[in-house]
């Protein structure tokens, strides 16, 4: 199973939906804040790493804070699409879940787009010949 972490980027419809409709494939939580305001990323990245969790977020500018030098060691799920019916969403994590060991996302930032996931080290200088690009079926 593995352990994911939503951050306040993420649609708390989705996220909602994603918990009423268990799967044995992944236990999501979702971080939002208090009402007067929302986390900060430093303080998601720490939730996640004291939770052993992974991330998973939709916020556009995400890749500044691998670059400024935060770490992901529980690996980070970067959803990058615009609006997606939460029937897409599904079929996109169920397969992903499911095929790939949690270990493998540990320390990666999969990004994730609507036809598309590319595998990148979540910290460090992104080197685009190692870039494993999968396509969705």
């Amino acid at each position: 199973m593995m352990p994911l972490l939503a951050d306040a980027n993420v649609n708390g419809k989705y996220i909602k939906h994603l918990q009423k409709h268990k799967s044995d494939k992944w236990e999501i939580r979702y971080l939002h804040g208090r009402e007067e305001r929302l986390l900060d990323d430093e303080e998601v990245e720490n939730i996640a790493r004291e939770q052993g969790r992974a991330i998973v977020t939709c916020d556009k500018d995400f890749d500044k804070f691998r670059q400024e030098g935060m770490e992901f060691p529980n690996g980070v799920l970067w959803l990058r699409f615009g609006s997606l019916s939460f029937k897409r969403l599904f079929g996109i994590l169920e397969p992903l879940c499911s095929q790939i060991p949690f270990q493998d996302l540990q320390g990666n930032l999969f990004e994730v787009t609507e036809d598309h996931l590319f595998i990148r080290p979540a910290v460090g200088e992104w080197d685009e010949s190692k870039v494993q690009i999968i396509p969705f079926e």
